[in-house]
């Protein structure tokens, strides 16, 4: 496992708004789990020019707060705003989903989408809607 081999390292978990929402909601298998070994560092990033999420901004920042909380009071400190989860706000991040990129084989969605690089790479590997049945 990645902090078996790099037990000095001080890893961060970056994930979207909508995915972070969904971990801390416990739709995850063993989201406990996953929110305990990112315990040092969670990156929410949000995407200022998403019209299309389903959750605001004081939404997450009443998540964030709380799963901080709650992270300070397993390790017995002191101070909710001094856990691991962060917003991060982005305003040049593109409103690109990650979903819809995963979802769709068409490729004229995804050439507006994505650059023709990226797009190649997944069709090579079939990775997503590309890979094999």
């Amino acid at each position: 496992m990645l902090l078996a081999d790099e037990p000095n390292t001080n890893f961060s978990f970056a994930l979207g708004a909508d995915t972070f929402m969904d971990l801390t909601t416990f739709k995850w298998r063993r989201s406990h789990d996953v929110l305990d070994l990112v315990s040092s560092r969670l990156l929410v990033i949000y995407r200022l020019l998403d019209s299309d999420s389903k959750f605001c901004e004081h939404d997450l920042q009443e998540r964030i707060a709380k799963v901080n909380s709650d992270q300070c009071r397993k390790e017995g400190k002191e101070g909710g705003n001094n856990g691991p989860a962060r917003l991060l706000q982005i305003p040049t991040l593109t409103t690109t989903s990650s979903s819809l990129v995963r979802s769709t084989a068409d490729e004229s969605v995804l050439g507006d989408l994505l650059v023709p690089e990226v797009l190649d790479y997944i069709k090579q590997r079939e990775l997503y809607s590309f890979a094999k049945r």
